[in-house]
């Protein structure tokens, strides 16, 4: 497994990925993503602005994905970060079901994290669902603290917020 920047020509295999996680997101009452969001258009732009990053396998299929980029919601102002403003934020992290379990989304965080540190910077952030139960637990798991709650006035759920600091 390797990570790269994803490609145009990866769009039709991460809407798959995407397609799934969806569906099984909803069946477990988790509506952070839909049928509209994140659509192909998102994924256009973040691979334009290079922010989308894939796990690949040996034949060098796409069989994960995670965008980290400085976009997050307003209300992040509303809470205690160690981190600033401008530290990478986490977005649209998501595994192919066959490699569900494999250590794909670890991979991609702590590959990502790196690339972070290279670019001068010391924290991550990011935030999920608050009916998403994995995504809290793999954050937890991976070394992201909890920071808090925000209420995202357009969205039903409120969305937990976690940090992780990459350097000393």
């Amino acid at each position: 497994m390797k990570m790269r920047h994803a490609k145009n020509e990866d769009l039709d295999k991460i809407m798959k990925i995407i397609d799934e996680t969806v569906k099984e997101m909803n069946e477990n009452g988790n509506f952070q993503w839909d049928e509209s969001y994140p659509n192909r258009e998102v994924f256009i732009n973040d691979i334009k602005e290079g922010t989308l990053y894939a796990a690949v396998n040996d034949r060098d299929e796409v069989i994960g994905i995670s965008v980290a980029n400085f976009d997050s919601f307003e209300e992040y102002d509303n809470l205690e970060w160690k981190s600033q403003k401008s530290d990478y934020v986490i977005h649209r992290l998501a595994v192919d079901n066959v490699y569900r379990n494999e250590g794909v989304a670890a991979f991609l965080m702590e590959n990502i994290e790196k690339e972070i540190i290279k670019k001068g910077k010391c924290y991550m952030r990011t935030d999920t669902n608050s009916k998403n139960i994995k995504a809290q637990r793999f954050f937890e798991k991976v070394g992201y603290k909890f920071v808090g709650e925000i209420k995202v006035p357009r969205l039903k759920d409120t969305f937990f917020c976690y940090e992780k600091r990459l350097c000393d």
